[in-house]
């Protein structure tokens, strides 16, 4: 049965799959549901991937660049199993930015809010 419906996705959307990060019984808009999603780039490697690009700057997430160190950011936001090494797509200017986590830390309350050092890719 899943695999006959992976057969009918789209092409842009083979080799992926979806997760849902926000309980199901939470009240939340569509648009700001915290998906991830996983790009598979082999059997036994994927990188994992968050898509911020629906979030707004200074409401949903906090992006600065840090002073001296061209290419490294830090970012406050919201969601779980950001790890290092995890990708973060954010919209910024109209285009998509991309980087990577190099160091995350958890708060204790709320215990899906972050702060994490990155680097701007591209």
């Amino acid at each position: 049965m899943i695999q006959s419906s992976l057969n009918k996705l789209p092409t842009q959307l083979e080799g992926m799959a979806f997760m849902l990060h926000d309980p199901v019984d939470k009240l939340a808009r569509p648009d700001r549901l915290a998906w991830s999603i996983y790009r598979f780039t082999s059997s036994t490697q994927h990188s994992k991937v968050h898509d911020y690009t629906c979030f707004q700057y200074a409401t949903d997430y906090v992006l600065e660049a840090i002073a001296g160190v061209p290419g490294k950011w830090y970012m406050t936001g919201q969601g779980k199993g950001i790890r290092p090494q995890h990708l973060i797509y954010i919209q910024r200017n109209g285009t998509v930015e991309k980087y990577r986590v190099e160091h995350i830390d958890y708060y204790s309350s709320p215990s899906d809010m972050w702060s994490a050092t990155l680097t701007k890719l591209g």
